[in-house]
Parts: C-alpha cells; sequence; structure tokens
C-alpha cells in the first residue's frame, strides 16, 4: 500500500514536471527567434561572431524539441534545456561580458537542474557559475578579454538593449511559470494525499474482501445503537452469524472459491438488511447484523430465519456450486446486557449452541 501510494505521488511530481517544460520549450522557441534575430542585427557593429552561429544551431535544435516535444521523456528535454541555457549563458558573458544578457540564463539552468535532478548537483554548478563569471571579470578588467565593439556603441545600441530585455523577460516568465506549476503540483500533491489519507481511513473501517465494516467499526456502530435505544426506551438487535459448511470449500476448492463465496455472503446479507441496520465481517467466516430500533424479540426472530433461507440459497463459483448454512445467536437490548461487549459476548454463546445444536438456524441468548 506505501508503495503504491509512493508511486501515485511520484505520478503528480512528473506528469507537472513534464507540462513545465514542456510550456517553457515552447515559450524558450518563441522568445529565441525574436531574440535571435535582435542579436543578429548587432552585427552591422559587431561583425559576424561566432556566438551568432551557435544561436542559430541552438534555436534550431529548440525548435526540433519544441514541435516534436511528445516523443521526448521530461528527463530529456530538462536535459537539454539545462544545456542549452549553459551555453547561451556562458559563450554570452565570454563574448560581451556584463554587457551582455546572457547572465539571466544562469539561474535558469540552476533551477532546472535542482527541480529535474539534485539540489546539491544545483548547488555545484552555483559555485561553477559564481568562479565563471568572476575569471571572465578578471579577463575583462586584465584586457585579456576585450569586447567585439567599442563599449560605447553596445551600450547605446537599442538591438543590444532589446536583447538584454528579452533575456531578462525570458528569465522572468521562466521564475514565473516554474512559480505557478509548482503551485499547482502542490495542490495535486495535497489532493493526492489527503484520497489515500482518506483511502487509507476507509481500509482501517472496511474489509478489504467484502467492503463490510470491521469488527471495530461494527463495535463502534452497537454502541451508538445502544445508546440510541436507551434514550428512546427502544430495543437493539445483535445476530452473531457463522457460516455452516465454509472450511468444507476452503479444503475442496481452495482460498480464492472460499474468498467468492464470502464476497457472495455478505452481498446477499448486506441486501438482506434495511439501511439503517449494519453487516460487519468480524472474522474469517463470520458476520454480525445490528438492528437499529426493534420492536421486539420477534423482528429480530423474522430477519434471522430470512438470513438462513438467504445463506442457504446455492453458491455458483465458476463451474462449481456450493451449499453453506448459517447458525446465528441473537442478543437483545436492554433484555441481554447493558452494553456492547456483553451483548456480542451472549450473541456469540447463543451461536455456539445452535452449532452444538445442529447448525442452520437461530437462538437468542440467555442469562448467561
Amino acid at each position: 500500500m506505501v508503495k503504491g501510494a509512493d508511486a501515485e505521488l511520484d505520478e503528480v511530481s512528473i506528469a507537472w514536471l513534464g507540462e513545465f517544460i514542456d510550456q517553457l520549450l515552447v515559450m524558450w522557441a518563441l522568445l529565441g527567434t525574436v531574440a535571435l534575430l535582435l542579436s543578429i542585427s548587432r552585427a552591422n557593429f559587431t561583425g559576424w561572431l561566432p556566438i551568432y552561429t551557435a544561436q542559430c544551431a541552438l534555436l534550431s535544435v529548440t525548435l526540433v524539441f519544441t514541435f516534436f516535444r511528445a516523443r521526448f521523456s521530461p528527463t530529456v528535454k530538462a536535459a537539454y534545456a539545462i544545456a542549452s541555457n549553459l551555453l547561451v549563458a556562458t559563450s554570452g558573458i565570454y563574448t560581451m561580458g556584463l554587457m551582455s544578457g546572457g547572465a539571466w540564463f544562469f539561474p535558469v539552468a540552476v533551477l532546472l537542474l535542482a527541480l529535474f535532478v539534485a539540489r546539491q548537483l544545483a548547488t555545484w554548478l552555483a559555485w561553477a557559475i559564481f568562479f565563471y563569471i568572476l575569471l571572465i571579470g578578471y579577463g575583462f578588467v586584465s584586457g585579456y578579454l576585450k569586447l567585439p565593439a567599442p563599449a560605447e556603441s553596445i551600450s547605446t545600441s537599442s538591438q543590444q538593449w532589446a536583447t538584454y530585455l528579452i533575456s531578462a523577460a525570458f528569465f522572468f516568465a521562466s521564475l514565473l511559470l516554474m512559480v505557478r506549476y509548482y503551485k499547482r503540483a502542490m495542490a495535486d500533491l495535497l489532493a493526492e494525499v489527503r484520497r489515500q489519507h482518506d483511502e487509507i481511513a476507509r481500509l482501517a473501517d472496511y474489509d478489504l474482501l467484502t467492503g463490510l465494516p470491521v469488527a471495530r467499526l461494527a463495535n463502534d456502530r452497537l454502541e451508538g445503537a445502544c445508546l440510541r435505544a436507551e434514550r428512546a426506551g427502544d430495543r437493539t438487535a445483535l445476530l452473531f452469524l457463522d457460516l455452516d459448511g465454509f472450511k468444507a470449500v476452503n479444503d475442496a476448492a481452495g482460498h480464492d472459491a472460499g474468498d467468492q463465496c464470502l464476497k457472495e455472503i455478505a452481498a446477499r446479507l448486506q441486501n438482506s438488511l434495511r439501511a439503517e441496520d449494519t453487516v460487519s465481517r468480524v472474522g474469517g467466516d463470520e458476520f454480525v447484523v445490528i438492528m437499529n430500533s426493534v420492536a421486539n424479540a420477534d423482528g429480530a426472530a423474522e430477519l434471522a430465519r430470512k438470513l438462513v433461507e438467504t445463506v442457504a440459497r446455492p453458491v455458483v463459483v465458476g463451474e462449481r456450486t456450493f451449499t453453506l448454512g448459517a447458525s446465528i445467536g441473537i442478543a437483545m437490548f436492554p433484555d441481554h446486557g447493558k452494553d456492547g461487549p456483553t451483548i456480542t459476548r451472549r450473541a456469540d454463546l447463543a451461536m455456539y449452541r445452535v452449532k452444538r445444536s445442529g447448525k442452520n438456524g437461530f437462538a437468542f441468548a440467555s442469562d448467561e
């Protein structure tokens, strides 16, 4: 159950990451096209730079990933997004220094690495970026690296400013997209956790095989029925039912056939009751029925006869037919006890009297 729950939570995480990286690729393809055109337009004062060729190749690959994104796994697309962001950032900083908008692509790569791979690796990448920028800064300050055009021409170029703004827009759009999908993923995860919590609570109260309440829930309902009966001056009946001949089914046809019989009998018992009554599976082939608001013992006896007849109908499992019986002990509140445990114990003893006296019938509790 725990492994299954973990798998479902993982599916939620994978789903939102896949949608996020797809949206990021689409956005990047659109912004990248505009950025490339603006970047190339700077060639009139920088000349044709190797970075322009790299940008053309990178945009082509991005378009391939965007148009055919359904064919790639989220991990592969994320790996490409991280690598391409790093390529744009490192080449831009190396070529243009602080005048490049490439610095905006570094945090996107770090965030993607943290989301899709590991936070520890993202930390190492952040430190590597820090030292890379430090090294490039030293290169420009010391004169080992030079701008491809006069700084004044670059700083006053409208194309350069537009390229820088597009790079900044890409960063903020990526960040907002991450926040949006992260919030949605958290909502989905919380919903899944609540669903699993409800499922665990249901499994704690209901039998996996038959879907009937288990003994703990039946005891709670019995106590509640007794309290209501006491306040109303009414009666509650508990019928303790044990199947006759069930062991023979397991011995002859195996436990799978026995389980099918139990499911069939459980459905019959439930269909024989009023909406306000409860049937519970409390043991391997033991059931209890709680009757609310019973006028007298005749009502409980009538239901017991009905249940004996219901159980006695043949049960067909595959190509085999089985016939079972029911031994039922009946205890009434407040006639045979003033609380749930006493009523249950006396109904159980009455059921064993039926077993000893020939089975397939019912008996009321005495004052044992």
